[in-house]
């Protein structure tokens, strides 16, 4: 599925992420998250299903890309949000998350992630929901890693 959205005056195309696109995921997590444990295109081909896109509407590069995974007892996980280091504040990460959270098959199931961004996912109605911890990898980054969750029925509100 593919939807049209407005961000920062640009349309967006927000879509599950192509085969094609795996390359481009690849990079854009090694320059968005530079001390992340890379992902090769083949661990992505694996998760291609969760992977979504969203680049403009006109073409060209990807912006951001997150993946939507489905838990064994029936919550889901948004793993690995990322936008382009130049593309942030504009919008696009909001309305990747929001596609999936409306089309990305939760219903109104809880929705959870882990994040060192807590203020980016509370605008979208997460709440912290345990205690934060650092990360083991030695990092410039020492921003806490903090758990989250919506049920995702707040958002039809």
């Amino acid at each position: 599925m593919t939807t049209a959205l407005a961000a920062s005056r640009e349309p967006l195309l927000v879509s599950r992420a192509r085969t094609e696109d795996l390359a481009e995921v690849s990079e854009l997590l090694l320059r968005a998250v530079p001390d992340c444990i890379p992902q090769t295109v083949e661990q992505l081909w694996e998760r291609r299903d969760q992977t979504w896109v969203a680049r403009r509407e006109d073409g060209g590069p990807i912006l951001a890309s997150a993946a939507l995974v489905e838990m064994d007892d029936g919550r889901y996980e948004l793993r690995s949000v990322i936008v382009e280091p130049g593309a942030r504040g504009s919008g696009v990460g909001q309305e990747l998350v929001s596609h999936l959270l409306a089309n990305g098959g939760v219903g109104d199931g809880d929705v959870c992630c882990v994040t060192r961004h807590p203020r980016f996912f509370r605008r979208l109605g997460f709440v912290p929901i345990g205690v934060p911890w650092e990360s083991g990898a030695a990092s410039a980054r020492t921003r806490k890693r903090i758990p989250m969750r919506r049920r995702n029925q707040e958002m039809s509100r």
